[in-house]
């Protein structure tokens, strides 16, 4: 029974940390004061794809059966949404906004004024950095019905 808990808790509880730390790089950007208006679109969409995905995998995995109790006690009667598609959004949905906060200072890396060499090596680091993120494991648990 344990195990059912925790995994119904798992699913919520992890939507929100991870919002909460992209939102932390992103407004870190907005503090970059860039003037430029791209950029600042570009940081402001961002947040919002990041908030609006969070929030809706978030009430997805609260409500994700009908009756909520069936998400923890498999023997209570009701419906569930197709939880392993649920977990593969939250990690395309993990990815895509990945990629966007990665890509969002690459086009100022290329202007700045210093040798081609030390901007493709900067743009090394943040393609590193980013194989790092998204080589991690999906840490949703997938569960089958019994």
């Amino acid at each position: 029974m344990f195990t059912q808990y925790a995994v119904y808790l798992h699913t919520i509880v992890y939507a929100p940390p991870t919002a909460l730390a992209k939102l932390v790089l992103l407004l870190f950007y907005v503090q970059l004061q860039n003037q430029a208006r791209w950029f600042r679109w570009a940081t402001y969409a961002t947040m919002f794809i990041n908030i609006g995905a969070s929030t809706g995998i978030l009430l997805a995995s609260i409500f994700a059966c009908k009756p909520i109790a069936l998400g923890w006690d498999l023997t209570v009667q009701g419906t569930c949404i197709n939880r392993p598609a649920l977990y593969e959004a939250t990690a395309a949905l993990g990815v895509i906004v990945d990629l966007l906060i990665i890509s969002i200072p690459v086009p100022m890396v290329v202007r700045l004024q210093m040798s081609r060499s030390k901007k493709a090596g900067l743009i090394l680091m943040f393609v590193l950095g980013s194989m790092y993120v998204l080589r991690s494991p999906h840490p949703m648990i997938q569960c089958s019905r019994a």
